[in-house]
């Protein structure tokens, strides 16, 4: 059985990676709201925006490199770990740099859920195409 996402095009899975980190957006900003009202729900767009861009970038990255062939899958793997978690980490040197920012401490929880709900999806995204194999055929 082939998973259908592994018939997309990059476009489509990069919608799809959009998607629904709009929608986890979506969901965390009424919760954003309440904890710490519309800082919060900034701190968590931001969060949210620079997640989506570096596992996009990375989406794209590992793509290119793994359809050049399988030579180019650590590569492929590595440039996309540095995309992934270089832009939070930058993000979050520029947020501890700066003086007078509120909501600094919340920033640091909604990029680790922004990071770790893109890293899911792209995941799944990434994953080639498995086809389950019946034991009682290949005998």
């Amino acid at each position: 059985m082939k998973r259908r996402w592994s018939r997309w095009s990059l476009a489509v899975r990069e919608l799809v990676l959009a998607g629904a980190m709009i929608l986890a957006w979506g969901v965390l900003a009424p919760v954003a709201y309440h904890l710490g009202g519309w800082g919060s729900v900034a701190m968590a767009a931001l969060a949210a925006g620079v997640c989506l861009i570096g596992t996009a970038l990375a989406l794209a990255a590992s793509h290119l490199l793994l359809s050049r062939g399988p030579v180019y899958g650590l590569v492929g793997f590595l440039v996309s770990i540095t995309l992934r978690t270089g832009l939070p980490i930058v993000l979050l040197m520029v947020v501890h740099l700066q003086d007078g920012l509120q909501n600094r401490v919340s920033i640091v929880y909604y990029l680790l859920f922004f990071y770790l709900f893109a890293l899911t999806i792209e995941t799944f995204l990434s994953l080639p195409s498995l086809r389950q194999s019946n034991p009682a055929r290949e005998i």
